[in-house]
């Protein structure tokens, strides 16, 4: 009779354990990144839903598992091209995080961050939360120009600079 009993709730405890595996199960590995220093570019092959240009960091829990991605270095809005090469108004950044905390291997659904040259400043910081992951990007360190017929700033180049903080909350698919 205990021995039913025992594999009784060793059963539940096992369903359980590999089907629910809560908030913890998602917590990522390390919270804070220096994007510029540990996204590594994608070689023309494919990391999570990003293929071949840029460089992409891989968010994972503790098992190792992704729960989120970063691709960096988009740009968004028509180049404009001056006498040192090309200038952009905006700085767009691939993100993507799991849709719910519900399932032990939840989809990863996708977004983006335009960061606006005009608006594009060390101390600000960007937030987007994608699904269950939230970003908090700061530290933009970019060549900013004027061009001045458009009496607008652009980007020159690539940031030198980026870093995020990660974090998961409890969600729930819509």
């Amino acid at each position: 009779m205990i021995f039913r009993i025992t594999l009784g709730v060793l059963s539940v405890l096992l369903f359980l354990g590999c089907n629910v595996k809560g908030l913890n199960h998602f917590t990522p590995i390390q919270s804070h990144y220096d994007l510029l220093k540990v996204a590594s570019s994608n070689q023309n092959k494919i990391k999570g839903p990003y293929c071949c240009s840029g460089k992409t960091l891989i968010v994972r829990n503790k098992d190792s598992e992704p729960i989120g991605y970063i691709n960096i270095f988009g740009w968004q809005g028509k180049a404009q091209k001056i006498q040192q090469g090309k200038v952009y108004s905006k700085l767009e950044i691939l993100v993507s995080g799991i849709e719910t905390t519900e399932r032990p291997q939840p989809d990863i659904i996708q977004s983006r961050l335009l960061i606006s040259a005009q608006e594009a400043s060390p101390e600000r910081s960007y937030r987007i939360r994608v699904g269950c992951v939230s970003y908090r990007f700061y530290d933009l360190e970019s060549k900013q120009i004027a061009i001045k017929k458009q009496q607008g700033l652009y980007f020159k180049g690539f940031p030198t600079g980026l870093k995020v903080d990660v974090k998961v909350s409890v969600c729930h698919k819509n």
